[in-house]
């Protein structure tokens, strides 16, 4: 987890500490959505093989589906789209609910803070070129397995078989997750607790991680191509 999230949460600090805009972050770019990409699928290569060297598959994380042949697939089904469709629902009204709640609290105190996002301009390409958009795509894909198949299926499985405290999990997840999106500013982090936690109690409750990586790709589309 250090080696996959340390530097981007160790960077998102330093951002949101000194206020900073991060010239690479602010237009898309063919080169960094594949860089980005490619990094994804190594990590989560190693995570695989020290998943395997502990004894265990990707099943054991929640990717197991039942074919029609009754045999068992890592691989999404449709079963998993429905409940997708509502966690990305419910995730967006959680995220607002958050983030409306945040900046009550914030105003009644007399604290102003961004509420739109910084540093995200990269993922903006509903406008750009076919193969930027293309490029955006594949991102959006193996980034939303990297991060939901580490932070929440790994970290929390890890988490409960440890200290048997599925909340525990669900908490560290929320926490880990939001922080290393720190760079988009205080707020916005902040109101991804609320997003996020659908997610970690839907993972918490079932057990079935393609349902909310699938949600977490819808929602990337909407953010990276209604723009």
């Amino acid at each position: 987890m250090v080696v996959c999230f340390g530097w981007s949460i160790v960077r998102s600090i330093y951002i949101v500490v000194t206020g900073v805009h991060v010239p690479s972050l602010q237009h898309p770019s063919i080169a960094r959505f594949l860089t980005k990409s490619g990094a994804d699928v190594v990590r989560l290569g190693v995570a695989i093989y020290v998943l395997r060297r502990q004894g265990r598959s990707l099943v054991d994380l929640g990717f197991g589906t039942t074919t029609s042949a009754g045999s068992t697939s890592v691989m999404p089904g449709l079963r998993d789209l429905f409940p997708a469709l509502y966690l990305a629902f419910g995730a967006v009204v959680a995220h607002y609910l958050v983030e409306w709640w945040f900046l009550i609290v914030m105003w009644l105190d007399g604290i102003h803070l961004h509420s739109h996002a910084m540093n995200v301009g990269f993922a903006y390409v509903g406008r750009s070129s076919m193969l930027l958009r293309s490029s955006g795509a594949i991102l959006l894909i193996t980034n939303a397995i990297f991060e939901e198949s580490l932070v929440r299926a790994y970290l929390m499985t890890e988490i409960i078989q440890f200290t048997r405290k599925p909340w525990l999990a669900l908490i560290v997840s929320v926490v880990v997750q939001a922080s290393y999106h720190l760079y988009q500013g205080v707020l916005p982090a902040f109101s991804y607790l609320g997003l996020f936690a659908v997610f970690a109690f839907f993972y918490m409750r079932t057990g079935r991680i393609w349902p909310v990586i699938l949600a977490h790709m819808i929602l990337d589309a909407v953010a990276m191509f209604a723009r």
